[in-house]
């Protein structure tokens, strides 16, 4: 595996990781975009209340980006983005519906559900 597959696959498994334990967690909103500084940061809504996850600082918002965009077939759609994203992973059926306005913003989104797999 090159260093590039090698940083996708990482990237891919993070995003993953990320949505399906704020579905389990039964968060109904996601927010994903450009940290402070270098990185990716995430928010999440449980019960009407934000909280932060931690911040991933050695991961590019660019490729998380392009990432939740190839999942939900959007990445390579014009701004602004419009998809869903469908798939199972570690025991949850994910469906979010998620929003991109720019790169440079953030991707918004909304969880439509889980069923266990």
């Amino acid at each position: 595996m090159s260093p590039e597959q090698h940083e996708r696959w990482h990237v891919k498994n993070w995003v993953l990781l990320v949505l399906s334990s704020a579905q389990k967690e039964q968060a109904t909103d996601l927010v994903i975009g450009p940290a402070t500084g270098v990185g990716t940061s995430v928010r999440y809504k449980i019960s009407g209340d934000w909280h932060d996850w931690a911040p991933a600082p050695g991961l590019a918002w660019p490729l998380v980006a392009s990432e939740l965009g190839g999942l939900a077939g959007i990445r390579d759609a014009p701004f602004p983005k419009n998809g869903i994203i469908y798939i199972a992973y570690s025991g949850v059926r994910l469906r979010w519906r998620i929003e991109m306005q720019s790169l440079d913003g953030q991707g918004v989104l909304q969880n439509l559900g889980s069923d266990i797999v």
